[in-house]
Parts: C-alpha cells; sequence; structure tokens
C-alpha cells in the first residue's frame, strides 16, 4: 500500500531530514549518510507534483548554522524540493491532525527487491499497510455505514430475532468464526448465546442442494427454511462476484428480507445489487487487505453486540 495514493493533489508536504531521509547520529550532520529509498519516495511525490518542502531541527539549540551544509547535501543525494527551512523548534514529541510518522509512511523496502528481503521485514510491512488501513478506514466516510449495518443487526436481535450469515471460502471461515464468538462468547462467557445461523454448515444438505439443484442455489433452500420474519442476513464476500451470494441477494430483496453485503469492493456487483446496505471498500485495496478490514468490523461488532445484548 503507498500512502501517498490517498494524497490529494498538488498538496504541499513537509518533510523532515535527519533520521527521515538519512540517518544521522546525534548532532553528527557531516557524517549524515543517505536513506536512498526514501529518498526517491519523496521524489516521487515531487514528480507528481506535490509541493516538498524540508524542515530541519538543525542548530535550533546549538546556533550553528547548517544551511550551506545542508543544500550540499541535498543536492549531493538527488533530492527534490521546492523550499528548504532550518530552525524548526526541537521537541520530543508532536501531536498534530496531519503528522504522519516516518515509519509509517515510507515502505520498508521496494517491490523491486522483495526476494531478497527476510520474513520478518517482509512481515513489518504488512503489518504497517494494516495500521495505514486503520488510519485510512477511521478518516473517510464509514461511520453513517457502519452505525446503520449495527443498528440494523442491533433492532432485530434486540427484538428476539436472528443473524443468518452465508459467504464462500474465506468469507465462509470468516462467517463461520464469527458465528463462534456470538454463540459461544466473545469475551463474555456468562451470558445467553446470540441466535445465528450459518448457511452451508451442514455438508449433508449443501451437497444434497448442490447435486439436486444448482451450487448458484444452495443458500436460498436453506435460507427458505430457517428464516423467519424480522430475520437480518449477512452476505460476506471479497470478490462480491459469486453467483450463489448474487442470488441469495436477489432473493433477499425480492423477498424484502434485510439483508447486508460485506466485505465486497465498492464496484462488485454484490455492492451495486444492495446499495444501501452494503459495507464495501475502495478497488484498489487487495483480497488480504480487504479480508483484515472485514476481520477488525466482525470483531467489534461481536463484542459491541454482546455488551449490548448482555
Amino acid at each position: 500500500m503507498s500512502i501517498f495514493n490517498n494524497i490529494p493533489d498538488q498538496s504541499t508536504i513537509i518533510v523532515d531530514i535527519d533520521n527521515t531521509i538519512c540517518r544521522t547520529k546525534g548532532a553528527s550532520y557531516k557524517h549524515s549518510e543517505p536513506i536512498i529509498d526514501r529518498v526517491d519516495y519523496i521524489n516521487k511525490l515531487y514528480k507528481s507534483g506535490h509541493r516538498i518542502i524540508y524542515y530541519s531541527a538543525r542548530g535550533t539549540t546549538t546556533g550553528i548554522d547548517w544551511l550551506e551544509l545542508t543544500k550540499e547535501q541535498l543536492e549531493k543525494w538527488g533530492c527534490k524540493y521546492h523550499e528548504l527551512h532550518l530552525g524548526k523548534p526541537y521537541y520530543d514529541y508532536q501531536i498534530d491532525d496531519k503528522t504522519i510518522n516516518s515509519e509509517l509512511f515510507f515502505p520498508l523496502f521496494s517491490q523491486s527487491n522483495s526476494k531478497e528481503i527476510s520474513f520478518s521485514t517482509k512481515l513489518k510491512e504488512e503489518l504497517r499497510q494494516n495500521i495505514l488501513l486503520n488510519q485510512d478506514f477511521m478518516s473517510s466516510s464509514y461511520s453513517e455505514v457502519v452505525d446503520n449495518l449495527y443498528n440494523d443487526t442491533i433492532n432485530c436481535l434486540g427484538a428476539g430475532k436472528k443473524l443468518i450469515l452465508a459467504g464462500n471460502g474465506g468469507s465462509f471461515a470468516d462467517a463461520s468464526h464469527f458465528s463462534a464468538e456470538l454463540i459461544a462468547g466473545y469475551s463474555i462467557k456468562e451470558k445467553p448465546p446470540i441466535p445465528c445461523h450459518l448457511l452451508g454448515s451442514n455438508n449433508s444438505l449443501l451437497t444434497a442442494c448442490s447435486n439436486d439443484f444448482d451450487y448458484s442455489n444452495c443458500f436460498i433452500r436453506e435460507l427458505e427454511s430457517v428464516y423467519l420474519s424480522g430475520d437480518i442476513v449477512y452476505l460476506l464476500s471479497t470478490s462480491g462476484e459469486s453467483s450463489n451470494i448474487l442470488k441469495l441477494a436477489n432473493h433477499c430483496k425480492e423477498k424484502d428480507i434485510c439483508s447486508w453485503a460485506i466485505g465486497s469492493r465498492k464496484n462488485s456487483k454484490l455492492s451495486l445489487l444492495l446499495k444501501e446496505t452494503s459495507l464495501s471498500f475502495s478497488p484498489s485495496l487487495t483480497t488480504p487487505q480487504i479480508q483484515y478490514l472485514t476481520y477488525q468490523l466482525l470483531h467489534s461488532l461481536a463484542e459491541r453486540l454482546e455488551t449490548d445484548l448482555s
């Protein structure tokens, strides 16, 4: 995940120097060594039309003028920028609504040399990207959709109805995990189970319906046998293109059954079919990234539902 894909065009970006684009020990600025991948990353921002301003605290506490040395270093390192300013106040921590930690901003390695990177570094990069995903999700317009999903669910369960879950492959595993948390308990064990039913969990029924009818209709037959008026249906799908999930969604629309699509991309058939009740993600996200956000959502739902229904 590249964070600057989400930065508006022609943004002004202020970049620190020491231990951001170069390695510096203490105030030994003369011996600073550039971090080439990071310099290249900032240069890409420059070439993309963003305004780059380097801003450093060099000399703030000592009064020494490091301007000429810094200019020489930036030129030697091949840094592209519009302005350079020294005299930034010294601080231990900065709290700001627009600050991005350099360890989160820069990828840990470039894709060109990814095969040479250790597994632990790749894992750290995945975790870095997940933090960025969380930040992007928190700053986006998902709040209303998430609240609507929760309100529909708590109103259903609060009225004594049940939650019905459906998914394929990894999404089926997510649905199965979620149903276990609702029934067995997420964090509060001494509580009544939350009523839910996982479509496709009866292997004999699944294979019989698939064989006698058609696999794309396998969930509809089972839904008809367990659905009661007022129940709510979650349709989990990363692709949003699965035929059996799409047929189930159409069935729910035709029968006026409250149903939510969770985890698909915004341009998928499923999200377009259930426009008002679809919690879908950016088409630019990878399948693992969508799955990660779905895990986060389902865990938070389990915890909140458990608390509110106890």
